[in-house]
């Protein structure tokens, strides 16, 4: 029985011996396991940070390092896991955003000048005279001839050969209307178109019983002295001497002809 008592209190003492071991083995193995895993942990945080453990770059090789002050944005914007993209669309130009807006004002722009009518510089006084005819149908005639004679005094040239023609266009037979083609005649030539004064003048003969064919006739003449033909104003003059022999101005006539004739 002692025999047995004293197997029995050794086992039990070789298994308490045991249990203590084991637990102190576990231990030991958790420590070391957690001890692993914050070693990969901060390697793989110092490899994203670009650092390096200098333990194990060999000497003499060049180390590379990040300090907080060359650790840039775009390595903070990896880290927590922000795409480059979103930073670029924040950066975008408030330009190129513009841009659509201001090809649909230019479109718009285009439309409205599209369907506005183009604008004219004409003003009244370019009308022609037909149109302001119209307006003076209710005044008379002679009061007309007036104001355009007015203008033609005053060397208002162009306004008055417009009014003369404006009121041959209302009436070619008024008594005061071979007047009117005459002054049209005087007015080209006081702007210096003799040509156009020629063919003016010579329209003054269209209409019966003028009181204006003399004068037509001297200025024909005077007209192609002007223009150096001397040829045709003897011509012309001769007219005037031959067809109205007493008119007040023939004498006029004879002496230009006679200084042709001594130019010759």
């Amino acid at each position: 029985m002692k025999r047995l008592t004293s197997i029995t209190g050794i086992i039990l003492l070789v298994c308490i011996l045991f249990s203590i071991l084991g637990l102190t083995g576990c231990g030991s193995s958790s420590k070391a396991v957690q001890g692993e895993s914050q070693t990969e942990s901060g390697e793989d945080i110092d490899a994203l940070l670009g650092l390096t453990n200098y333990d194990d770059v060999p000497r003499g090789e060049p180390v590379e390092t990040k300090t907080e002050e060359t650790i840039g944005e775009d390595d903070v914007l990896r880290l927590l896991g922000v795409e480059q993209g979103a930073k670029e669309v924040e950066k975008t130009p408030a330009t190129t955003i513009a841009q659509p807006v201001k090809q649909v004002d230019e479109m718009n722009n285009v439309s409205k000048a599209e369907t506005q009518p183009p604008a004219t510089s004409k003003t009244i006084e370019e009308v022609p005279a037909v149109r302001k005819s119209a307006a003076n149908r209710n005044v008379p005639f002679q009061t007309l001839y007036g104001q355009a004679k007015s203008k033609y005094d005053s060397r208002n040239y162009r306004l008055a050969i417009q009014e003369f023609e404006t009121l041959l266009v209302t009436n070619m037979n008024h008594s005061l209307s071979d007047n009117c083609q005459y002054w049209i005649g005087e007015s080209y030539y006081g702007l210096g178109k003799f040509e156009q004064s020629v063919v003016a003048f010579e329209k003054v003969f269209t209409f019966a019983r003028s009181n204006k064919d003399a004068d037509a006739q001297l200025k024909i003449g005077l007209c192609y002295l002007k223009l150096n033909n001397k040829v045709r104003a003897r011509e012309e003059l001769q007219k005037l001497i031959d067809n109205y022999p007493t008119y007040n101005k023939v004498s006029y006539a004879r002496r230009l002809m006679s200084q042709l004739d001594g130019g010759q």
